[in-house]
């Protein structure tokens, strides 16, 4: 039910045992409670009357009476019964007669666990019906090859709960999140990869979970039934036919093209530029390429930031012509990588990722940086130390998730299309496809 009504399983299992527990306290302190002090030949005595719906039919009553030592100046801890503390004990000591005024010490104490659990219960159903009834704005995002505003599909749960972790400041990082992921990360990477040995098996987690939600056109690759794959993952690493994704200006090589099927958002400068997106003045280019010396040869660079989305083409290409130099992995948080996360100041651009570093003839060293994300379960290099690329040619690719890539070029190396720059400055990703130029030297 939770998870149908977009919570994610971890606070899913949460709010289930909280509901419990809460319903737990209801039923074992809900109830007629009476209790009273009063003397009789044993001195001062408690008695307390409880009806519990917890104690079941034919048995939900009891009964005691409880004599008490009394407590005085001299002897402030006396043996008594745990319902009454030391201060209270030596005030009954001054008491004559009935002494139906004392502090209702265990009253008290239950009806605090009431007001708990009430107020869990309160809050598990603003939860479930907030999320069940709330209706998420639309994300839109700018087409090149359609030349039109279109709605990126999202299914709603994601959009939710990315929407409810991320929006305010820092609240996915203080909450620790990000270990919840790295376990919903080792499920995915688990269940993805799982072998599917049907037919049925496979129409049910591939076709039905994802090619019919996000409308994919399997044409374009180059197996297009799912019946072609052996588990989710061999899907989502899927191969496209090289004809659908033409190179543009294929004979000029002083264009970059885009390395993926991607949202495209550019930066001319960074990090002045760059902080109003991501609302984080943490960020440093030497914790996101993890050398000073990397740190120095990029400042003023221009960035580039390609988020790719669950329904993409998850295989990247070289963007431009050169050889790699150096190829490095980076420890760091595995957040999801959607509008909402990445535009957020719990700083999901210095999630896991891979640095490659190219050296081109036209643009001198390029940063080429792979983001993982949530239930990414790797980032797959196929090209390493020493190779040389041409534009378009396979470089790797991401398991099962979001994912996104960064480029940094050095200062005033290339001159970015106007309609990504005046996208930009909107605060508008525009999607492009794997080839399509993004700039010139």
């Amino acid at each position: 039910l939770v998870w149908s009504l977009g919570v994610p399983t971890w606070i899913g299992l949460s709010l289930v045992l909280g509901l419990v527990m809460a319903i737990f306290t209801l039923f074992k302190y809900c109830g007629s409670n009476k209790q009273r002090l009063f003397r009789n030949e044993e001195g001062l005595s408690w008695e307390s009357f409880t009806k519990s719906p917890s104690k079941g039919k034919g048995n939900n009553s009891r009964f005691f009476v409880t004599p008490i030592e009394l407590a005085t100046v001299e002897n402030p801890s006396p043996a008594m019964s745990p319902m009454v503390n030391g201060e209270d004990m030596i005030h009954m000591n001054s008491l004559e007669g009935d002494a139906t005024s004392f502090p209702r010490t265990w009253k008290k104490r239950g009806n605090l666990l009431r007001i708990i659990a009430v107020f869990i219960l309160i809050l598990l159903a603003a939860i479930l019906i907030t999320m069940g009834v709330w209706q998420s704005d639309d994300y839109i995002v700018f087409s090149r090859e359609l030349h039109t505003d279109v709605v990126e599909f999202q299914l709603p749960e994601v959009v939710k709960t990315a929407a409810a972790m991320y929006s305010f400041d820092n609240f996915a990082t203080k909450m620790n999140v990000d270990d919840l992921n790295r376990l919903q990360t080792d499920w995915c990477g688990k269940t993805f990869n799982k072998k599917l040995t049907s037919t049925a098996e496979k129409k049910d987690k591939i076709e039905d979970d994802y090619i019919e939600p996000f409308q994919i056109d399997m044409s374009l690759f180059q197996r297009p039934s799912f019946n072609d794959y052996d588990s989710v993952n061999d899907w989502f690493t899927r191969k496209i036919i090289p004809s659908v994704r033409p190179i543009s200006q294929l004979a000029d090589d002083s264009v970059l093209s885009s390395p993926a099927d991607a949202r495209v958002m550019v930066f001319e400068t960074i990090p002045r530029d760059f902080t109003f997106w991501i609302k984080n003045e943490e960020f440093t280019l030497e914790a996101f390429l993890g050398s000073k010396d990397l740190s120095d040869t990029f400042k003023e660079s221009t960035m580039i930031i390609l988020r790719l989305a669950p329904q993409d083409y998850h295989r990247f290409h070289s963007p431009l012509v050169g050889t790699i130099t150096s190829q490095k992995s980076l420890k760091g948080s595995i957040f999801s990588v959607n509008s909402d996360a990445m535009t957020s100041s719990n700083l999901a651009i210095l999630n896991q990722r891979t640095v490659t570093i190219f050296d081109s003839p036209n643009f001198g060293e390029v940063a080429f940086v792979a983001i993982g994300a949530t239930c990414v379960g790797s980032i797959e290099m196929t090209a390493k130390v020493g190779d040389t690329l041409s534009r378009g040619q396979d470089l790797g690719y991401f398991q099962f998730g979001g994912s996104s890539i960064v480029l940094l070029l050095r200062e005033r190396v290339i001159v970015v299309d106007d309609d990504l720059l005046y996208r930009s400055s909107m605060k508008v990703e525009t999607l492009l496809t794997m080839g399509s130029r993004l700039g010139i030297a």
